[in-house]
């Protein structure tokens, strides 16, 4: 699993360890739920800073070993300043599935292709949660429950952990 999380920028008091704790989780969550499978092992790579970065690192390769062999790579990335781009990749042995970009109209001319990249993750997942807290009330009315458990945060928690300590020792 390929996964892209790109901020166009952070605020001032976002650190080094939230590009694991509050972006590169979502990115663990949603691996654990693609593949059905748990997160046993962890690497932070920290390649060449972004110049925008200040005193960021950034950005971060974080990889995640799963308990079946299959391989994550998790790309966080907080000052593209171009805009806010989420991917995602599965590839499969025989073939494979991607995020589609989310522009209701693509340009093409001169040779090229061009849509918009939205400015922050309002544009990209707001009708998402729309859906997410209907189900959320509609299973509450019925007296159930819907969508992850204490066990899908504290699993992703665990992993940020992991992924902190291996980014600061390597």
């Amino acid at each position: 699993f390929h996964s892209v999380h790109r901020n166009p920028s952070v605020p001032s008091h976002y650190t080094s360890d939230m590009a694991i704790n509050d972006t590169a989780v979502h990115d663990i969550d949603i691996a654990r739920w693609l593949l059905a499978d748990e997160v046993v092992a962890t690497r932070v790579l920290v390649p060449r800073r972004n110049r925008r970065a200040g005193d960021l690192r950034d950005p971060l390769f974080v990889l995640l070993e799963m308990a079946s062999g299959a391989l994550v790579d998790v790309e966080v990335s907080v000052n593209v300043a171009y805009g806010y781009d989420i991917r995602g990749e599965i590839s499969g042995e025989s073939g494979a599935a991607a995020l589609a970009e989310g522009n209701p109209v693509v340009v093409k001319r001169e040779g090229a292709f061009s849509g918009r990249v939205p400015e922050d993750w309002r544009e990209r997942f707001a009708r998402a949660y729309d859906v997410e807290l209907q189900e959320w009330l509609a299973a509450a009315a019925a007296g159930t429950a819907t969508g992850p458990d204490a066990w899908d945060g504290y699993a992703a928690q665990a992993v940020c952990d992991a992924a902190l300590e291996a980014l600061r020792t390597g």
